[in-house]
C-alpha cells in the first residue's frame, strides 16, 4: 500500500484548519457586525439625547422670547410704575421659576422694576451695559454670555428686549435672566448611566449648562465641547478631558448660537458587545483545543470519521448551520462528532440570537424614529389637541405600530376619556370607549392601573393575558402586544399613551426605556403648552376672577362700537367701584378680599349671562358693556335694578354674610365718545363724580344726569311727607310654629304719596338713610307703633307686641334712651307692647356702647331682638353678654336652607346656639311650606314671611288678625 501523501494527523490538522478558518471568519464577521450595530445604536442614542436637550432648551428660549415681548407691551411695564410692576413681576416669576429674576430697566439701564422687590429708594445701574447696548443696536431680543446675576448672584444668561411706547420711542428694556442651574436641572436625566454628560455651549466658547458638573457653568469649554463649537453638529467617539471615553453627539439649538452636546460612556454603550465577544472567543478556543487533542490521540481511528466530519464542516461552512454530523462511534471520534454537533448548535443559536438582535434593532429604530419625530413636533405644536393627534399619527406612520391611543384623566370627574388615536379600528375604538366609560370596568383596566401606579404596564401577549379585558377584540384587529405609559406632569399622571404592536413580545427593556422617554417628552410638551397658555391668558385676563383685563376690555368695546355704528344703535359702558373693599381687605385679609372679587365676578356673569361683556380693570373696579341701548329710560331702569340686586345679594366671607354697595359711572356711545379710550375715560370721570357726590351712579351725559336732580326732588318730597304725615305703618305678623298663633308683628314704614300712591320702600328708605331723615321718621314710627298697640288694647282686641326697627342714627344718639322712656311713659302697658329690632352689624359696630344702651332699654321692660343675625361679626363671648331676648335669622340663610346640607346645618347651628343662651328664634323671609316644615323640625320658635302674610295696613291687620271670629268669647 503506497504511503499516503499526507498523514492522518496532517489530514486531521488540515480538517481542523478547514473547519476552524470559516468558523473563525463567521465569528469575526459576527463580532464586527455587532460592534458596528452597537456603535450606530450608541450614536443614535447620543444624537437623540442631544436633540432632546436642544429641543428642551429651544422651548425655554422661545418661551422667554414670548414672555419678554408680552411684558414689553404691558402698560404697567411701559409706565414703569413700581406699585403695579413689582407685584406683577413677582407673581410671574413664582409661576416661572426657571428665571432667576425678571426686571424692567429704564433707558439709562437702571433697574426700575424687579421681581425681587429691591429697595425702592435706591436706583441701581446695571454692571452689564454692553448687553443692553447690543439689544438697542439690534432692536430685538438679545442673549448674553453666561454672567453672574447682579441682583441674584446666580449664573444666568440675560434675555433682553426693548420697551417702546406707542410712538416707537425707546423707554428701556425687559430682562429675563435664565437661571443656568435650573436650565441644567431641567435637561438632566437621573436614569442615565454613570459618567454620562450633557453640555450646552455658546459660540464664544462658554459653557451655558452642564450636567452633572454644574460648577463648570460659565467656564470656557474644553476638549469635545470646544470641538462641538466649530463642528456645530455630528457624532464621534472620543476621550473627554476627564479621561473617560464616550460616544458624543452635538447639535445646534435653533434660534440661538448655542450647541447642545451629549456623551454616553463607551464602557456602558458597548458592555453587551464586549461580553458576547469574549464568550464567543472563549468558546472557539475551547472547541479548537479539543479538536487538536483528538487529532493526535486517535489519528488511525478517525480517518473515515474525520473525512465525514470534514464534509460536515464544509456543509456548515457553507452556511447550513442547521446541519449535524451523522458519525456515531463509541470512542473519541464519536465524542468529536458530538462536540462538532454541539459547536454547530452553538453557531446556530448564535445566529438565531443575531437575528433576534437584528429584530430588536429594527424595533429600536422604529421607536427612535417615533421619538425623533415627536421631539421635532414638540417644538412647533401650538396646543394639546394637535400634540396628541400628531403624536398618535407619528407612532403609527413612523413607528409602524398597529394603533396608538392617548387617554386623559379629568381630575374633577375622575373619568378617563380617549382624546386622540391613529390606526384605529372603529369597532375596537367603540369597545375601548365603552370600557373606559364604565364605572364598574374602567378601574380594572390597565389604563386605570397605569394612572394609579404612575408607572408603565406592558402586555407582550395581549390575547392570552388575563389583565387585558379586550384580548379577543385586540387579536381580531391584529394587535398582539401593547404598552401603556403614564404622562407625568408635576408628579401626577394626567393621562396615558397606549401603543399597540402587531408582533408578540415586542416591548422589552430597551424599547421601554425609549418609550418612557417618549412619554416624558409628550408630558413635558403638555406642561409647556399649559404654561404658555397661562402666560397668554395673563396677558388678556385677570387671574383672580377670570374676567377680561382692561386691555382686552377696550378691544371688545371697540368691536361692539363698530357693530353699534353699523346697526345705528347706542351702547353703554359702566365702571363699577366696590365700596368698603379696602376695609374688608384690611380687616379680613387678602384671601377674603380675593374671595369677594370672585363672588362679584360670578354674580355679574350670572346677571349679564355673558362673561365677554365684563372686565376687572383694577383692584376693586369692574367694567360692563351694555351692547345695545334703546333709550335713556331703559338704561336708567336697568342700572337701578342692577344696583338694587347687587346691594341685596349676600356675599359670604369667612363664614359670614356681607352686603356690598357699589358706585357706577356710565358713558354712552356715541354721545360720550366715538372711540373706546374716550368712552372709557368719560365713564371714569362719571364714576369719580359719583364717588365725590355720594350718588350711587352717574352718567357722563348731562341730560341723563338729570336723574340725580330727581333724587334731590325726592328728598324734598320726603321732608314734606314727614311734615304732612304721609308715612304709614304696615304690620307683618310673626307666627308660633307649634301653636300657629300670632305672637307679635313687625312695623314697617310705608310712604303713601298723594301724587302716586304707595311708594316702594327700596325707593325712599335709602334716601332717608342718606339724608338723615331716617332718624325723624324712626321716632315717628316708634310713637305710632305704641299708639296703635295701646289703641288695640283699649278696644279689647287681642293686641300683640309690635317690633320697631332701630336705625343706626337712633341708637348712636345720646338722647335715644330718654326718647324711649318718654314714649312709654304715657301708659304702664306701653313697654310690654314694644320690641326693638336692631341689626347685628349695628350692635357690633360699638359693642360696649350697645351693651350699655340695651341694658338701659331692657330695664324698662322692653324686649330686644337682633335682626339679620348671621350677617355681622358676632362672637360667642359678646353674644352671651348682650341683653337681648330674640334672634332673627336673616332671610338669606332661610333661602340657602333648601339648597344644600350646608345651609340647613347653618340654620340648625344658629337655632341651637340661641336656645343654649335662652333666646327665642324667629326666621325671616319664610315663603314656602318646605321652609316652614324644616324650621319646625329644627325647633325654630317663630316664623315671619309671605307664607303667612305680607305686610298689611294697620286696619287690615286689626280686622284679619286681632279681631276674634264671630261667636268666640
Amino acid at each position: 500500500m503506497p504511503k499516503p501523501k499526507f498523514s492522518i494527523i496532517s489530514k486531521l490538522a488540515l480538517l481542523i484548519f478547514a473547519v476552524g478558518l470559516p468558523l473563525s471568519g463567521i465569528l469575526a464577521w459576527s463580532i464586527h457586525s455587532q460592534f458596528r450595530s452597537d456603535v450606530t445604536l450608541a450614536e443614535q442614542r447620543a444624537a437623540s439625547l442631544a436633540d432632546a436637550i436642544a429641543a428642551s432648551t429651544e422651548i425655554t428660549l422661545n418661551q422667554t422670547r414670548t414672555m419678554v415681548m408680552v411684558l414689553a407691551k404691558r402698560l404697567s411695564v411701559q409706565a414703569m410704575d413700581r406699585s403695579h410692576c413689582d407685584p406683577f413681576l413677582a407673581d410671574l416669576r413664582q409661576a416661572l421659576p426657571q428665571y432667576a429674576n425678571i426686571n424692567v430697566m429704564n433707558k439709562r439701564w437702571e433697574f426700575v422694576c424687579s421681581a425681587l422687590f429691591s429697595d425702592p429708594n435706591v436706583i441701581t445701574p446695571t454692571i452689564y451695559p454692553e448687553v443692553y447696548e447690543k439689544m438697542k443696536a439690534a432692536n430685538d431680543l438679545v442673549m448674553s454670555a453666561p454672567l453672574r446675576g447682579q441682583l441674584t448672584d446666580k449664573w444666568v444668561v440675560f434675555a433682553a428686549y426693548p420697551v417702546k411706547d406707542a410712538t416707537n420711542k425707546l423707554l428701556g428694556a425687559v430682562t429675563a435672566p435664565i437661571d443656568l442651574n435650573a436650565l441644567a436641572s431641567a435637561i438632566a436625566d437621573k436614569t442615565l448611566p454613570t459618567n454620562a454628560v450633557f453640555r450646552i455651549v455658546d459660540r464664544s466658547g462658554y459653557i451655558v449648562a452642564s450636567y452633572p458638573e454644574t460648577e463648570r457653568i460659565g467656564k470656557l469649554a474644553l476638549g469635545v465641547a470646544a470641538t462641538a463649537i466649530s463642528k456645530k453638529s455630528g457624532a464621534s467617539i472620543e476621550r473627554g478631558y476627564d479621561g473617560v471615553e464616550r460616544v458624543y453627539a452635538f447639535t445646534p439649538v435653533k434660534g440661538s448660537d448655542w450647541i447642545a452636546l451629549a456623551g454616553l460612556p463607551t464602557e456602558w454603550a458597548f458592555a453587551d458587545f464586549r461580553r458576547n465577544r469574549n464568550q464567543i472567543l472563549l468558546a472557539l478556543l475551547v472547541v479548537l483545543a479539543l479538536a487538536t487533542s483528538f487529532a493526535f490521540i486517535m489519528a488511525r481511528q478517525i480517518a473515515r470519521p474525520i473525512r465525514e466530519l470534514q464534509q460536515d464542516a464544509e456543509v456548515l461552512a457553507n452556511g447550513r448551520l442547521e446541519h449535524r454530523s451523522q458519525v456515531v462511534t463509541h470512542d473519541e471520534i464519536g465524542q468529536l462528532a458530538a462536540t462538532f454537533n454541539h459547536m454547530a448548535q452553538t453557531l446556530e443559536a448564535n445566529d438565531t440570537e443575531h437575528k433576534q438582535a437584528e429584530i430588536s434593532i429594527r424595533h429600536l429604530n422604529r421607536v427612535y424614529m417615533v421619538l425623533s419625530q415627536i421631539n421635532a413636533l414638540i417644538i412647533r405644536v401650538p396646543n394639546r389637541d394637535e400634540l396628541f393627534k400628531e403624536a398618535c399619527r407619528i407612532a403609527v406612520e413612523a413607528g409602524g405600530f398597529r394603533m396608538s391611543l392617548i387617554t386623559t384623566l379629568d381630575k374633577n370627574t375622575v373619568k378617563l376619556t380617549p382624546v386622540a388615536s391613529a390606526g384605529k379600528d372603529d369597532e375596537l375604538m367603540a369597545a375601548i370607549k365603552a370600557l373606559l366609560s364604565s364605572s364598574v370596568d374602567a378601574p380594572r383596566t390597565m389604563v386605570a392601573r397605569t394612572i394609579r401606579e404612575k408607572k408603565a404596564i406592558v402586555s407582550n401577549d395581549s390575547q392570552n393575558d388575563p389583565c387585558v379585558l379586550l384580548g379577543k377584540k385586540y387579536a381580531d384587529c391584529g394587535v398582539r402586544s401593547m404598552a401603556i405609559l403614564p404622562l407625568m406632569v408635576a408628579n401626577e399622571a394626567i393621562g396615558v399613551i397606549t401603543l399597540y404592536a402587531s408582533e408578540i413580545d415586542f416591548f422589552h427593556e430597551q424599547e421601554m426605556q425609549l418609550l418612557t422617554e417618549l412619554a416624558g417628552d409628550i408630558a413635558f410638551a403638555v406642561d409647556h403648552i399649559d404654561k404658555q397658555e397661562r402666560l397668554n391668558y395673563l396677558a388678556y385676563y385677570d387671574a383672580h376672577t377670570g374676567l377680561a383685563n382692561r386691555s382686552l376690555f377696550l378691544e371688545r368695546v371697540a368691536q361692539y362700537m363698530r357693530s353699534a355704528a353699523s346697526d345705528e344703535h347706542k351702547l353703554a359702558i359702566g365702571l363699577i367701584d366696590l365700596e368698603r373693599f379696602k376695609n374688608i381687605n384690611d380687616s379680613l385679609g387678602r384671601t377674603a378680599g380675593d374671595a369677594l372679587l370672585k363672588q362679584v365676578a360670578e354674580w355679574l356673569t350670572q346677571k349679564t349671562g355673558d362673561i365677554n361683556v365684563l372686565s376687572r380693570i383694577d383692584a376693586d373696579h369692574f367694567a360692563i358693556i351694555l351692547p345695545e341701548v334703546k333709550s335713556a329710560g331703559n338704561l336708567t331702569k336697568l342700572v337701578e335694578n342692577l344696583m338694587a340686586s347687587f346691594l341685596e345679594h349676600p356675599f359670604r366671607l369667612n363664614d359670614a354674610v356681607f352686603r356690598i354697595a357699589a358706585k357706577v359711572g356710565i358713558a354712552v356711545f356715541p354721545d360720550d365718545g366715538t372711540d373706546a379710550d374716550t368712552l372709557f375715560r368719560n365713564a371714569e370721570a362719571a364714576l369719580k363724580k359719583a364717588k365725590a357726590s355720594g350718588e350711587r351712579y352717574l352718567f357722563h351725559t348731562q341730560n341723563m344726569t338729570a336723574a340725580v336732580a330727581s333724587k334731590l326732588t325726592l328728598e324734598n318730597q320726603l321732608r314734606q311727607a314727614l311734615d304732612n304725615e304721609e308715612f304709614v305703618l304696615h304690620y307683618q305678623p310673626k307666627v308660633n310654629l307649634v301653636s300657629g298663633r300670632i305672637t307679635s308683628a313687625e312695623a314697617l314704614i310705608r310712604w303713601n304719596d298723594p301724587r302716586t300712591g304707595l311708594v316702594p320702600p327700596d325707593r325712599f328708605i335709602p334716601i332717608l338713610e342718606e339724608t338723615g331723615l331716617i332718624y325723624e321718621v324712626g321716632r315717628w314710627a316708634l310713637r305710632k307703633a305704641i299708639q296703635d298697640y295701646l289703641r288695640w288694647r283699649a278696644a279689647g282686641l287681642a293686641a300683640v307686641r309690635i317690633a320697631v326697627n332701630v336705625s343706626p342714627l337712633q341708637l348712636r344718639n345720646r338722647g335715644f334712651i330718654a326718647e324711649i322712656e318718654q314714649n312709654i311713659s304715657i301708659d304702664p302697658h306701653a313697654a310690654a307692647g314694644l320690641e326693638l329690632e336692631i341689626t347685628e352689624s349695628l350692635i357690633m359696630a360699638d359693642v360696649k356702647h350697645s351693651i350699655t344702651s340695651l341694658q338701659a332699654i331692657r330695664a324698662m321692660g322692653i324686649s330686644i331682638a337682633i335682626d339679620d343675625f348671621g350677617t355681622g361679626f358676632s362672637s360667642l363671648s359678646y353674644l352671651a353678654k348682650l341683653p337681648v331676648d330674640t334672634l332673627k335669622i336673616d332671610r338669606s340663610f332661610v333661602l340657602d336652607m333648601t339648597t344644600g346640607p350646608e345651609g340647613l346645618a347653618l340654620v340648625s347651628t344658629i337655632i341651637n346656639l340661641a336656645h343654649s343662651l335662652n333666646l327665642k328664634v324667629v326666621a325671616e323671609g319664610v315663603e314656602t311650606d318646605e321652609q316652614s316644615r324644616l324650621l319646625r323640625l329644627l325647633n325654630c320658635d317663630e316664623i315671619q314671611g309671605f307664607l303667612f302674610s305680607k305686610p298689611v295696613p294697620g286696619e287690615v291687620f286689626e280686622t284679619r288678625f286681632l279681631t276674634p271670629p264671630t261667636g268666640e268669647a
